[in-house]
C-alpha cells in the first residue's frame, strides 16, 4: 500500500471520529440544524471511505479477470493435499480443455491431481509438497487432460499463500496451503519446437546429400563445418573447431598462398555476398581453381557472425578461359608474347620496379632475313624464327620477358641484373648461340643477328623510352656491318670525336670483343 493510500485512510477515520462526536453532541444541545449537518458530514466521510477501501483492493479485479479469462489456458487455485483440490477455477480453463461444467464437476470432483497425467502426477506432488519449495514461486511444465483424452502440455505458474486457517502439517501433505496456478497451454510453443527440430534435420540431410559443397563458418566461436563434398572432392577433411587461418595458410593450408588473405578479409567486410576465385589444394598437392559463393549473416550490432556458402569446381572452365587468354597474348608461330602483350609486360613490370633496380632492354633483328624468305621460302622462315626463339629462351630465366614484335624482331626485357656486364655477357652469347644453331651442311645457309641494348633506368624509365634508345643501338650496329651487339650512349657533340660502342664477334668466352 502506498504512502499517500495509508495517510488518505487515516484522515478518513480521524474525520469520522469528529463526524460522529459532532452528531452526538448535536443531538445532545438539540439544535436541528446542527443535527442535519453533522449527519451530512458523516454520510460523507462514509462513502469518501469506502470508496479509497474500493479502489485500493477492487480497481485490479476486472483486469486480473480479463487476463485469466482470454489467456491460452486459465487460472485456477487448489489446496496442497493429496487430491490437489480445486478451491476456484475460471471458466476459460474449462473451455480452453474442451470441457462444459457439469462434466468438469462430474469427471474431476474437484481434484486438480486427477486433470494431469497419471505420469505427471508423482513429479507434480513431489514439486508441491517439497519443503525447499513450500511458500516459493516455481515454474513448472506438465501435461493435463483435455476431453477426447487429449493431452496438453502446459506451463504453470504457481505461488504459494496459507489461508485463513489454521497451518497445519499432517502426515506428508500440508493442508490449508493455497497454490495459486497460472496454466498456460504451449502446444504451438512446443510444436514451432518440433518443426525447428525437424526443419534443422531436413537441412543437415540435405546439406550431406548435396553434390555442392557447404560451408559454415561461426566467427565468434571460430567453428567451421564443411558437408561430406568436400572431402570427395578434394580427398581429405577439415576438422571442426580448427582456427580458419591455420587452415588456409602455412604448410598444411587449403588454399594457395596468394589466395589465403582473400577469405580472411572477407571476414570483415561489411558486404553481406561476395564472390572470390581460389585454389583449393587436393590430397596429392595440385590445386583445383574454384569460385567461392559466400553471404555474410550480421549481429544486432552489425558486425558479421557468420559465413556460409557453396565452394563450385570451375578449374576446367577457368583454365580454359585462362587458355584462350594466354592466346590472345601470344605469338602463334612462335609462342612468344605478341608485341601489345611485350609491351603491357614490360611497361608494368618497369613501372612496379624496386628502387635501384637494374635492367637491361634488348631489341634483337635477323641478319638478312629476307633473302632467307626470297630464297628458300616462308615455311623455311619460320623454321629460322622458331629455332632462334628455343635458342633465346633457353638462355634466359622464366622472370625475363621475351617477345616478337614483328617479321624477325625480338624484344627481351632481361630483369634484376647484379651490373651492366652481365646483361652484356647475357647478349653475347646469345647471339654467338644463334649463329651455332645454323650450318651450311645442315641448312644450307648461315644465321646472324644484331641487337641493340638500352638500360633501366639510365637510359629510360618507359617502354617506349628504353625501346627508342634500344632501336638507335640496333641501328649502329646494322650500318657497321651486323652480327654483333652495341650498348646505348649519348650522343657526342659534333666538335668532339664520336665513338661508337659496337662489338663485332665474341671470344671463347662469349664476351665480345
Amino acid at each position: 500500500m502506498s504512502k499517500n493510500i495509508k495517510l488518505s485512510i487515516i484522515f478518513h477515520i480521524i474525520a469520522s471520529i469528529l463526524s460522529f462526536t459532532a452528531l452526538i453532541i448535536s443531538c445532545v444541545i438539540g439544535d436541528v440544524v446542527f443535527i442535519v449537518f453533522s449527519s451530512l458530514a458523516c454520510v460523507s466521510v462514509i462513502c469518501s471511505t469506502v470508496f479509497i477501501f474500493r479502489e485500493k483492493y477492487s480497481s485490479d479485479l476486472p483486469i486480473l479477470e480479463q487476463v485469466r479469462n482470454f489467456i491460452s489456458g486459465g487460472y485456477v487455485e487448489f489446496f496442497v493435499d493429496d487430491n490437489l483440490t480445486i478451491y476456484s477455477c475460471t471458466p476459460s480453463l474449462v473451455r480452453h480443455l474442451g470441457y462444459n461444467e457439469a462434466d468438469f464437476k462430474r469427471l474431476f470432483d474437484d481434484s486438480f491431481l486427477r486433470l494431469v497425467v497419471p505420469e505427471d502426477r508423482e513429479f507434480l506432488l513431489s514439486r508441491l509438497k517439497s519443503s525447499s519449495n513450500i511458500l516459493k514461486t516455481q515454474q513448472l511444465r506438465f501435461r493435463i487432460i483435455a476431453e477426447q483424452q487429449r493431452i496438453i502440455p502446459v506451463i504453470a505458474q504457481l505461488t504459494y499463500s496459507l489461508t485463513p486457517q489454521k497451518f497445519a502439517k499432517q502426515y506428508d501433505c500440508y493442508t490449508h496451503i493455497l497454490v495459486r496456478c497460472l496454466i498456460i497451454d504451449f502446444t504451438s510453443v512446443k510444436n514451432d519446437e518440433i518443426e525447428r527440430s525437424i526443419e534443422a534435420e531436413r537441412y543437415k540431410v540435405i546439406v550431406e546429400q548435396s553434390d555442392s559443397i557447404i560451408f559454415d563458418y561461426n566467427i565468434k566461436e571460430r567453428i567451421i563445418f564443411v558437408n561430406n563434398a568436400f572431402e570427395k572432392k578434394f580427398g581429405y577433411k577439415i576438422m571442426p573447431g580448427a582456427d580458419l587461418r591455420n587452415i588456409l595458410s602455412g604448410d598444411d593450408g587449403i588454399t594457395h598462398a596468394e589466395d589465403a588473405e582473400k577469405i580472411i578479409s572477407l571476414i570483415s567486410s561489411t558486404e553481406a555476398t561476395h564472390e572470390l576465385v581460389l585454389r583449393i589444394k587436393k590430397f596429392d598437392g595440385s590445386y583445383i581453381w574454384c569460385k567461392l559463393v559466400a553471404t555474410l549473416l550480421f549481429g544486432p550490432d552489425t558486425q558479421p557472425v557468420r559465413v556460409v556458402g557453396r565452394i563450385i569446381d570451375i578449374d576446367v572452365s577457368f583454365k580454359e578461359k585462362e587458355l584462350l587468354l594466354e592466346r590472345t597474348l601470344r605469338d602463334p608461330l612462335t609462342g612468344l608474347y605478341n608485341k601489345i602483350a611485350t609491351e603491357n609486360m614490360v611497361q608494368e613490370c618497369l613501372i612496379t620496379a624496386p628502387p635501384l633496380a637494374l635492367f637491361s632492354f634488348v631489341l634483337f633483328d635477323l641478319d638478312n632475313f629476307k633473302h632467307i624468305n626470297d630464297n628458300f621460302g616462308h615455311i623455311c622462315g619460320d623454321r629460322v624464327l622458331s629455332k632462334v626463339t628455343t635458342t633465346i629462351s633457353s638462355l634466359l630465366r622464366s622472370s625475363d620477358i621475351i617477345g616478337r614484335i614483328g617479321g624477325d624482331e625480338f624484344v627481351v626485357l632481361i630483369r634484376d641484373l647484379p651490373n651492366e656486364l652481365h646483361a652484356i655477357k647475357k647478349v653475347a652469347s646469345i647471339l654467338s648461340s644463334i649463329c651455332s644453331a645454323f650450318t651450311l651442311e645442315n641448312d644450307g645457309f648461315l644465321v646472324s643477328a644484331s641487337a641493340g641494348i638500352a638500360f633501366f633506368s639510365s637510359h629510360g624509365t618507359s617502354y617506349l623510352e628504353l625501346f627508342e634508345k634500344a632501336d638507335k643501338s640496333l641501328y649502329k650496329v646494322k650500318n657497321g656491318g651486323k652480327n654483333a651487339y652495341a650498348v646505348y650512349s649519348e650522343p657526342i657533340p659534333k666538335h668532339a670525336t664520336q665513338k661508337t660502342r659496337i662489338y663485332a664477334g665474341t671470344d671463347k668466352m662469349g664476351v665480345a670483343k
